[in-house]
């Protein structure tokens, strides 16, 4: 590979390191970065009725609280619908412009910039207003192996990962923690956490209740897989051990990640057990 320049995603002091925490749900892997690495300054949640304004972990947490459900609508009545889709499209880049104005007011605040940003359970895709804001500022996790392709293409994307998983009788899966952009489950690989192996009657398709049998694997993925890769990501971005690079040396579409000055392969760096 040739020598290239590389852009640390965060290159300050660690005691300056600033992160925000984005989520819709339980709030479990913010939950895990705030007790493994560091607290956030702000947690940003776009339902109401999310767990994780329950949370005791979190609950010394600054909060901003917007419902993308009552600003935007639903996703799911209106992608059937082209004048629906059209609306509910307009309606989140508003919101989304909104959540930007939020996290500037945040930073005023407190004087300082926002270093990173976590998607934790976030279940409203990020749209332009907040890529542009804070390129290459926000990581996700997301519960596959996202460096399997089929026909270029990553196989194990959007919200149904683990059912294709599991469709595909893959023996042993894990989790990815990547660079969001705009496209789904896209950005470069960071970590990959450590394999689990897909329990025999379930990629055989032998479970009574398979729904309930997939939700019980996702929920042991989190915690053995989910939960590694995301803290150990942002206790690397914190302390200055990851950079991304300015080529698209894989596939002509993803940058090389670096480690401590050393690049990584497409998969980013995996951890075992």
């Amino acid at each position: 590979m040739k020598h290239e320049e590389t852009n640390p995603i965060y290159n300050g002091d660690p005691e300056d390191f600033v992160w925000v925490g984005f989520g819709s749900g339980k709030g479990s892997n913010l939950e895990q970065c705030t007790k493994k690495v560091s607290e956030p300054s702000l947690i940003y949640c776009n339902s109401p009725r999310a767990e994780l304004l329950r949370s005791t972990a979190l609950e010394n947490i600054n909060k901003v609280v917007m419902d993308s459900y009552v600003y935007c609508g639903s996703f799911k009545k209106a992608q059937n619908d082209p004048e629906l889709l059209e609306q509910y499209k307009k309606r989140s880049l508003e919101f989304d412009e909104m959540i930007v104005d939020a996290l500037h007011n945040w930073e005023n605040i407190i004087e300082k910039p926002i270093d990173l940003i976590v998607l934790g359970g976030y279940m409203k895709f990020v749209g332009r207003p907040i890529l542009d804001a804070y390129n290459d500022k926000i990581i996700n996790v997301h519960p596959s192996p996202l460096d399997v392709l089929e026909m270029g293409n990553r196989k194990y994307v959007g919200d149904n990962a683990i059912e294709l998983v599991v469709h595909d009788r893959l023996v042993r899966t894990l989790s990815s923690v990547i660079m969001v952009d705009e496209g789904v489950d896209h950005g470069e690989i960071l970590i990959q956490g450590p394999s689990l192996e897909v329990p025999y009657s379930l990629r055989e398709g032998k479970e009574r209740n398979m729904d309930e049998a997939i939700k019980k694997f996702q929920n042991k993925q989190k915690m053995i897989s989910d939960w590694e890769a995301i803290t150990t990501a942002l206790e690397y971005i914190r302390d200055g051990r990851i950079s991304i690079g300015t080529n698209k040396n894989f596939m002509n579409e993803w940058r090389t990640i670096y480690l401590d000055g050393e690049p990584l392969p497409y998969e980013g760096l995996r951890l075992q057990k």
